[in-house]
């Protein structure tokens, strides 16, 4: 993969970020960038004159909560590690100390007043950032850079392809026969992968969840994915960090796409950031989940945002 010039660590209710060259290796022992590490992949194919850029924002972290600053009880070396190599701005202000305000200030350059974003809107709000917003995104896009989201279904697996010889893998979620699907297809699309166990994402009792975490803590997994589902894969992961410490990664329906068992949309619907349209229509029943997405639709086509 080679070596990311620059990381940007930026923490939006502390007033302070900071840079450092670091490498994708260094990146992925810290669990908390993960999932910010992991986008910089798709980056791999700018042209070798452009810095990659890792941004990373961070809720309720206080300034005292790195080891390098202070922090007891507990050790940040990673982090530690990009302060001590890189540059600290220690006086940075972000434009409000709420997590949806701070984004919308980070990703437009705006105070987040001025464009309409004053605290943290709720499912039922009406208010976001305005698309004609220039985000950074759209910045880096006109400079020549490659953005793009990684859905879930792609992430696991660009974790997997990095990282299959080195770590150790569990896996928790889908219909029995599926997941046996799944463990399979592992072995065979990356030959030495080392899954040490799986389980099915039908747990209806305490005691199957406390085997479960029992089964976990035993073979120590290095890396955990969880594919049952929202709140239900977050709640199971919240469960289980409290008893081992590992990656996590909640997948969704991921293990039935691996499988050809749900299908992922047309290339079209990816690219114009329709998946989630296609898959309602797909199938009906997600309106429950996605009826906020709905809205926001609606909200956006009348000029209400």
């Amino acid at each position: 993969m080679g070596k990311l010039k620059t990381v940007i660590f930026e923490v939006p209710n502390t007033g302070w970020h900071f840079k450092a060259n670091i490498s994708i290796n260094n990146i992925m022992k810290n669990k908390l960038m993960l999932l910010t590490a992991a986008s910089a992949f798709s980056m791999a194919g700018i042209a070798a004159d452009y810095t990659n850029i890792v941004l990373i924002n961070l809720d309720d972290v206080g300034y005292g909560d790195f080891s390098f600053n202070g922090a007891y009880g507990y050790t940040t070396p990673n982090i530690d590690k990009m302060a001590a190599e890189g540059v600290r701005f220690t006086h940075f202000l972000v434009g409000q100390p709420i997590s949806g305000a701070s984004r919308a200030g980070l990703l437009t350059g705006c105070y987040p007043n001025r464009i309409g974003f004053s605290g943290a809107p709720g499912p039922d709000s009406n208010y976001g950032v305005h698309p004609e917003e220039m985000t950074i995104a759209e910045v880096l896009k006109q400079k020549g850079y490659r953005v793009c989201k990684i859905p879930g279904c792609e992430l696991w697996l660009k974790i997997i392809g990095q990282f299959y010889k080195e770590k150790t893998f569990y896996l928790i979620g889908a219909k029995q026969h599926v997941l046996e699907e799944v463990v399979a297809k592992l072995k065979n699309d990356y030959k030495g992968i080392n899954i040490v166990g799986y389980r099915n994402g039908y747990l209806f009792t305490n005691e199957e969840k406390q085997a479960l975490i029992d089964d976990i803590v035993k073979v120590k997994p290095d890396v955990v994915f969880v594919a049952m589902g929202s709140p239900k894969q977050e709640l199971i992961m919240e469960e289980i960090q409290k008893h081992h410490n590992a990656i996590f990664q909640g997948l969704g329906g991921s293990f039935d796409v691996y499988t050809g068992y749900v299908e992922r949309a047309p290339k079209w619907w990816i690219k114009h950031n329709l998946e989630f349209a296609y898959r309602l229509i797909r199938e009906p029943k997600r309106i429950k989940r996605q009826i906020h997405l709905v809205k926001f639709i609606y909200w956006m086509i009348l000029k209400k945002m």
